[in-house]
């Protein structure tokens, strides 16, 4: 029966009717199967470059995800994320330097909104981060033609998916918080439905710039054992 089914059904309908894999909305947008997507933790060679991305918890939890890029081969191994429902700018920056404070950080525009205490107006926003000495980039994300501002979630959905279908992006199955999001990303009337996609957006924020990765040749990063005890 389940053959026949898989047979029936495209790859995220099968994962849905056969392993119990919540889809929801009208249109899912991620298709690609988790098991072709979904990898074990393996250990990230200092030579790949990596990059953070974050999503400010302004007015929904904040968003976190660590990206390496093997360059050689372009593909790209997400191999942390988080979802942080309220804690502060000192807690979210602890996360965004647990692999190394050398790791650059991709922020969307919003964090270039100024901070309001007291009457008077603060510093903007991604600057409170750089206080907490975390390796913000100096503008917000964008794609290569520059153009600052609010993006196309379109174009980096697109470039994802296709990465998805090449075997060009892999994602480590303890990003529960990512896959989870992954699964349940979906438009509604045509529409994305922008409901918890914090560690997803984190995600495209960091891919957007993969541009300004760096290697931590001069500073190796830790093993992915340290890396899973440093997550819990």
């Amino acid at each position: 029966e389940r053959e026949r089914m898989a047979a029936a059904y495209p790859d995220h309908e099968v994962q849905a009717r056969t392993m119990g894999v919540p889809m929801m909305g009208e249109g899912r947008l991620f298709k690609q199967a988790e098991e072709s997507v979904v990898i074990e933790p393996l250990d990230l060679p200092p030579h790949w470059a990596r990059i953070n991305g974050m999503d400010f918890g302004i007015d929904h939890p904040f968003g976190f995800a660590a990206v390496a890029w093997d360059r050689s081969r372009d593909i790209l191994y997400v191999y942390d994320s988080e979802r942080v429902s309220g804690g502060n700018i000192p807690q979210h920056a602890a996360i965004l330097k647990r692999y190394g404070q050398w790791i650059a950080v991709s922020w969307p525009h919003d964090g270039l909104k100024r901070t309001q205490a007291a009457r008077t107006v603060g510093p903007e926003i991604f600057k409170l981060y750089s206080r907490e000495n975390v390796n913000m980039l100096s503008r917000s994300a964008r794609y290569q033609n520059d153009i600052g501002g609010a993006q196309d979630q379109w174009i980096i959905i697109e470039e994802i998916k296709e990465r998805e279908r090449t075997g060009r992006i892999k994602y480590f199955k303890t990003c529960t918080a990512l896959i989870e999001e992954r699964r349940n990303y979906h438009t509604k009337d045509g529409k994305i439905v922008a409901v918890r996609d914090d560690a997803l957006k984190a995600m495209f924020y960091a891919v957007m710039m993969r541009r300004y990765a760096t290697t931590g040749v001069e500073t190796a990063p830790p093993p992915m054992a340290a890396i899973l005890t440093m997550r819990r």
